[in-house]
Formats: C-alpha cells, structure tokens, sequence
C-alpha cells in the first residue's frame, strides 16, 4: 500500500511488502496509519550515501564521504550513455499496481563505461545503493531470489 492511490487501484512498492513480511502490525502502523518512524544513525548515512551517489551518476560530482567515495569503482561512469538514475517504475499486477524506483537502470551496457564484471550488453544492468557495517548484513543471492525489491526491479528492466 502507498500514500497514494492510483484511480482508487490498490499500489504497494517493494518496502511495504519488505514489511508486511517483517511484521503485520508494523505494516499497519506505517501504511494504513501513516504512522512514521525516526530513522536512526545508520539509515541517516545510508541516505546521504545515496545522494552522494545519485550526484556522481547525474553530474559526475566526486563524493565527499569516504564511504560514497569507496563505492565509485562499482558504478558505471557518469557518461554512460542511455543511464537512468532514479527511474520511476509502475508495473500492473492482479493485485494491484507496484510502484517504486531503481536507483540506476542501463538496458543496452556499454562495456568500455562498466566496472570489471561479468556484464553482456544484451542483458540490462540493474543496481541499487545499499551500504551496511558489515557485510555479514548483506543480502546474499539466495535472499535476492524472494526479494520484493529484486523481483520487482528484475521485473521493470525486462
């Protein structure tokens, strides 16, 4: 569920099935309620990470945090061309319409601009920002396979 409604049609996106899944009453509180928490220290730094991040991409602004700065030899260069940073998605399910958006999308990679990787340019090139302490809290690939937010990202880049 969102705070917004297309034409009365039921919309979600991958955080509100994230914590539908985590905890009903949780859910309840924070999209049915509008009850919003604090974010705390971590998540705080996860977002100016992310903004740093989206500056590289859209303008090609060197980070100023060491983390943001750490992350650069995993993203394209800023010239890629056919980059979509911050892409709005809407995809219709039965159920419902998921909305959300993917921090960068490339459909056609062009290698020379691609980190080292095992990247094809028939195949899209998804990513999203994420940062964490330890990498013990990193999603693994088979996590990624129930991942709303993976399915549904895999879903628009298709």
């Amino acid at each position: 569920m969102s705070d917004e409604d297309i034409d009365g049609v039921f919309t979600f996106s991958a955080s509100a099935i994230g914590t539908w899944n985590m905890c009903h009453r949780k859910f309840g509180y924070s999209y049915i309620r509008g009850i919003k928490t604090e974010s705390n220290k971590s998540a705080a730094l996860g977002t100016a990470i992310h903004t740093e991040l989206e500056g590289w991409l859209i303008k090609g602004q060197v980070p100023a945090l060491a983390p943001a700065k750490r992350l650069l030899p995993l993203l394209p260069t800023p010239t890629h061309p056919g980059m979509l940073v911050e892409h709005g998605f809407r995809i219709l399910f039965p159920q419902g319409v998921a909305r959300g958006f993917l921090d960068l999308l490339i459909l056609r990679p062009d290698l020379q601009r691609m980190p080292v990787g095992p990247w094809s340019p028939d195949r899209p090139f998804v990513h999203d920002h994420k940062s964490t302490s330890n990498i013990a809290y990193a999603k693994t690939e088979t996590d990624l396979l129930t991942d709303p937010q993976a399915i549904l990202y895999g879903v628009e880049a298709r």
